[in-house]
């Protein structure tokens, strides 16, 4: 019998999807199960999949969640219709069914709270070069480096904790990023700007005096301080800076906070390219990108200004 769940895992299967996204598929999957318990994929119609969201609201589950289930559940139907693994029907009985969320709050970082994070960091550099002593975030200079990476890049966390030595392409300035380590499954190659050059470029000269091999993590606080142990670093690591940060500065940063940030900024100069945008955070489709990017008022302000022709 075909269930939800052999749907699910054909979708995955066919779609080599990463760990991470076979996880929300599936997570997707569980929470249908939960409600239509046994029931066959015969039985749920549309009719029956506005009746579990109506269910699942009322008790409390956020729009944005259902909106989830929806998408993921809708694309597994739509490969399983497409691809004749169920022939009881042609209608994909998640089609419509999403909701209208509520507005997110800013995700974007202006630029006074991240230049003073950047001088606070720039500050601790310096007490540590004097000093000789550990600072609050150390080692200071590695760490402002990793600041300025995604900051300059937009590089997913992810995606930076996966970037070994040899894939910095000093010659050429610049940065493979594997597609192994990407939502998209695309390698794409990122330039070195002018302002993480010299960032980047200690951290390749501290990794060649300790003698890295090409295929080491590249950064990896554990090799750069004594005062840590571990054999990579990992995601709590890069959260536990961003939130000394976050509490120093009083406004809320992430790795994921500079993409928006990025895609935005990018979006307000003269060129406003979206494509070169989309490229430079590797999205699919620039339906995503138009997602990252807030709207900008000021500009709207001054477009309205000016008289028509």
């Amino acid at each position: 019998m075909t269930t939800p769940s052999n749907l699910t895992e054909e979708y995955i299967f066919a779609h080599d999807l990463r760990p991470a996204s076979a996880k929300i598929y599936r997570a997707s999957t569980k929470a249908l199960l939960k409600h239509f318990r046994t029931a066959s994929v015969e039985e749920i119609d549309h009719r029956a999949v506005l009746t579990w969201r109506k269910k699942v609201l009322e008790n409390g589950l956020s729009k944005r969640s259902w909106n989830t289930y929806s998408n993921h559940l809708r694309t597994v139907w739509g490969y399983a219709i497409e691809h004749g693994l169920m022939t009881h029907t042609t209608i994909n009985p998640f089609k419509k069914t999403s909701v209208i969320p509520p507005k997110r709050a800013s995700k974007t970082i202006n630029g006074d709270a991240i230049q003073r994070a950047r001088n606070w960091l720039i500050s601790l550099v310096g007490q540590e070069r004097c000093t000789h002593e550990r600072s609050q975030i150390t080692p200071a200079w590695f760490w402002l480096s990793v600041f300025e990476m995604f900051y300059y890049t937009g590089i997913r966390l992810n995606a930076l904790l996966c970037l070994r030595y040899k894939d910095i392409d000093w010659d050429s300035q610049m940065i493979l990023v594997r597609g192994e380590t990407e939502k998209t499954h695309r390698e794409f190659f990122l330039p070195i700007m002018e302002g993480l050059a010299p960032h980047l470029s200690r951290i390749l000269g501290e990794a060649e005096k300790i003698g890295f091999s090409p295929d080491d993590q590249l950064f990896n606080v554990n090799r750069f301080s004594r005062h840590f142990h571990g054999k990579e670093m990992n995601i709590d690591q890069v959260e536990s800076m961003y939130g000394k940060l976050t509490d120093k500065i009083g406004v809320r940063m992430t790795p994921h906070r500079f993409r928006h940030t990025l895609a935005t900024d990018l979006m307000k100069q003269p060129e406003r390219n979206i494509h070169l945008t989309k490229s430079l955070l590797n999205h699919s489709n620039l339906a995503t990108t138009m997602n990252y990017i807030e709207a900008d008022y000021d500009h709207m302000r001054a477009v309205r200004k000016r008289p028509a022709n």
